[in-house]
C-alpha cells in the first residue's frame, strides 16, 4: 500500500515538474569548453543540464550575473587601479575629518 502511493506522488510531482519545463535551449560552444564545464559538474554531482538551469535560475531570481565579464583590457585596467590603490594606501595622506581633508585641498590651490 505505502508503495502505490509514493508511486502516485512521483507521477504528480513529475507531471508538475514536465508541465514547467516547457522551453528548450540551444547553445552553440567549443568543445573544450563544454567538457570542463561537464567535469566540473560531475564532481559536484550534477549533470551539465542541472548546472546551467541551476545558472540561470539564480541570475533570474537575483537580476545579475554571479561574477563579473572580464576582458584582457578590463583585466589590464583593474590591475592599474589596484597598484594606485596600493600606493595611495602607503604613502597617501589621511585625514580625522572631512573638514581637515577639505582645508588641505583648499591649500593645494
Amino acid at each position: 500500500m505505502i508503495e502505490e502511493k509514493t508511486a502516485r506522488i512521483d507521477n504528480v510531482i513529475t507531471a508538475d515538474y514536465t508541465l514547467l519545463m516547457n522551453t528548450t535551449l540551444q547553445i552553440r560552444i567549443d568543445k573544450k569548453t563544454k567538457e570542463k564545464a561537464q567535469k566540473v559538474f560531475k564532481e559536484m554531482g550534477i549533470d551539465l543540464s542541472a548546472g546551467i538551469k541551476m545558472y540561470l535560475t539564480q541570475i533570474a531570481q537575483d537580476g545579475y550575473l554571479s561574477f563579473i565579464p572580464s576582458t584582457k583590457k578590463t583585466r589590464a585596467k583593474r590591475k592599474e587601479w589596484d597598484k594606485e590603490v596600493a600606493y595611495a594606501l602607503k604613502h597617501g595622506k589621511g585625514y580625522s575629518s572631512a573638514e581637515e581633508m577639505h582645508d588641505a585641498i583648499l591649500k593645494e590651490k
